[in-house]
């Protein structure tokens, strides 16, 4: 088959099925869990525009981060979100759900980094190496667990408390994450990503638990 071709970027047919596949289970598996409850939205519109617009035209980072936050700040200005907390947490899924969509391409790799980060700290390009793929897994960690706390917390705002609802919410996209960097340029799905993400979610959303626990027990004498 042809590739689809904007300037010199090449979308080969394989990564555009991909995109595609992977984007209605993201959405087919988030209506089953939800079904009436809608909040997902956002985050499955924003995730999916932002994953096929970077197929044609790749962005950097920082307008990445950019999109997300002017998408996620839209978002959550909306009238169906009556309370403060139903506005945080809608900005934080859909934040991170928008910067799944732009980063899982080749623009998320680490590209020319590990050389400059070399050059900047005068170390080896392996330690350097070392230093990014450390970073990029804490980062990783870091940003599916603080997405599975602020599910679980939204569906708390909701009178639909479930810490499984922060899962849900998570495996979905790190699956698909994985899944498309697979048919990606410079880029390789990884299982063990995929257990690093919900090992990060597993860990926010069971410190939560504990807060919770603690708050609610009964007085000591």
């Amino acid at each position: 088959m042809l590739p689809l071709r904007q300037n010199v970027q090449v979308v080969p047919m394989p990564l555009l099925f991909a995109t595609l596949g992977g984007l209605l289970t993201v959405g087919a598996f988030w209506a089953i869990t939800w079904r009436s409850r809608l909040w997902y939205v956002g985050p499955a519109v924003g995730l999916s525009a932002t994953a096929l617009f970077c197929l044609w035209r790749p962005l950097p980072l920082l307008a990445v981060l950019v999109l997300a936050a002017v998408f996620a700040g839209i978002n959550a200005t909306l009238e169906q979100w009556e309370s403060k907390g139903d506005r945080r947490w809608q900005f934080a899924l859909t934040f991170f759900a928008v910067c799944i969509g732009g980063l899982s391409n080749g623009t998320g790799s680490p590209g020319h980094f590990p050389e400059e980060l070399a050059a900047w700290l005068h170390t080896s390009p392996e330690q350097a190496w070392g230093i990014v793929v450390a970073a990029r897994k804490v980062i990783h960690f870091t940003a599916y667990g603080i997405s599975a706390l602020a599910a679980y917390r939204w569906s708390e705002a909701n009178r639909s408390p479930g810490l499984w609802r922060g899962l849900a919410f998570v495996l979905p996209l790190a699956l698909f994450d994985e899944f498309r960097q697979s048919f990606a340029a410079g880029r390789l799905g990884s299982g063990w990503d995929v257990a690093l993400d919900m090992a990060g979610a597993v860990t926010f959303l069971f410190a939560a638990w504990l807060v919770s626990r603690s708050r609610n027990a009964p007085p000591t004498e």
